[in-house]
């Protein structure tokens, strides 16, 4: 029996197709149109021997249900991960072990909590950076900020943290411009 956690992702054909779109249409974008129509792909999530494989799949959407679920299972000990309109992920905790089940399957896969958690992470923060790497001006939206800053990105590099300042001081300047 498998006991590791492993989350893999493909960007697919309309991953970032609204990199036409200026500054000012990201920062005033909604954050369930970031979430859910702007970065999709495919992503691959096993837990134990429990597997879920889903293509044209909302990658940001994926990555903060997730991380929420993983949150519900610390505080918690259990959740449901829905992800867009694909089978939902049954999770439970018990003495740091973490029992998923996709969908009706009757697998039911077992890894340990940190192994989710770790997979979690390092997803979240991969995604974002390839958003981010590929246009900064992405930075400019909330949603995507608060992802990029929460999942550590920007303290990887110097380089990274000083493209995360700049946004910054791009946005105050915009939304001041905005106002004005």
């Amino acid at each position: 029996m498998t006991r590791t956690a492993d989350l893999t992702f493909l960007i697919g054909p309309h991953f970032g197709v609204e990199y036409s779109l200026s500054g000012l249409e990201i920062l005033k974008a909604e954050e369930w149109r970031i979430r859910e129509q702007w970065f999709d792909g495919s992503v691959a999530l096993r837990i134990g021997d429990a597997l879920l494989e889903r293509e044209g799949t909302p990658l940001l959407d994926f990555a903060l249900a997730l991380r929420y679920s993983v949150n519900l299972l610390a505080a918690d000990g259990a959740a449901v991960m829905h992800v867009a309109d694909g089978p939902a992920v049954r999770l439970g905790v018990e003495s740091g072990a973490v029992q998923a089940q996709v969908g009706n399957a009757g697998v039911i896969g077992v890894c340990d909590f940190i192994d989710l958690a770790h997979a979690s992470s390092v997803f979240t923060r991969d995604l974002i950076d390839t958003i981010v790497a590929k246009r900064p001006e992405f930075l400019l939206s909330d949603a995507i900020e608060r992802v990029y800053r929460e999942s550590g990105v920007r303290e990887l590099s110097r380089e990274r943290f000083l493209t995360h300042t700049q946004m910054m001081r791009t946005r105050s300047e915009m939304i001041r411009n905005d106002h004005a």
